[in-house]
């Protein structure tokens, strides 16, 4: 695990007086995060110092939304339709935060149907979408899916090529 959770989902600590509604990760500040599904913008928060300051919601296309908080600065609007790899923003301390590195993290969080669910088997994906080198971004995703849809119809050109000349050469030997 690339990022260390410092706060899991329905925890009870000190520093609240609620039960924890999402999973914090510990991040530097500014890290790049970028959306894990497909989805739209549906609100850009600036609650200043309190709750999750700012922050991002994405209604996914599975009808979820998920919730990024605590950013630095965000790179999205409501809206905005996103592909999976999008950046949406950067980590940062802004609202209710505490900790060591100044409280430096990602307050991650899933509602569905309007209620909190454990986010956590979302994690991996998290961790995965968080280690890639360089932002990706919506045109480079768009360019991706258009490069495998093109490579798939050459495989798809090639086998059917091969699978004629395979007949040819059968038939050939047939005529001899």
């Amino acid at each position: 695990m690339r990022y260390r959770i410092t706060s899991k989902f329905n925890a009870v600590e000190d520093i609240r007086d609620h039960v924890h509604k999402g999973v914090d990760y510990a991040l530097s500040k500014n890290t790049p995060l970028y959306t894990m599904q497909e989805g739209v913008v549906t609100k850009v928060t600036d609650y200043k110092g309190v709750n999750i300051g700012k922050g991002v919601i994405i209604k996914w296309s599975d009808g979820k939304e998920a919730i990024y908080g605590h950013l630095n600065s965000v790179s999205v609007k409501a809206g905005d339709v996103l592909h999976k790899g999008s950046l949406i923003g950067y980590s940062g301390n802004t609202g209710s935060v505490a900790g060591k590195n100044g409280g430096y993290h990602l307050h991650f969080a899933v509602k569905d149907n309007g209620q909190f669910i454990d986010p956590m088997p979302y994690n991996h994906l998290i961790q995965t979408m968080q280690q890639m080198d360089a932002p990706i971004r919506s045109t480079d995703v768009e360019t991706a899916d258009l490069l495998r849809q093109g490579m798939s119809l050459f495989q798809e050109q090639l086998s059917n090529m091969l699978v004629n000349y395979a007949m040819l050469i059968k038939n050939f030997h047939n005529f001899l």
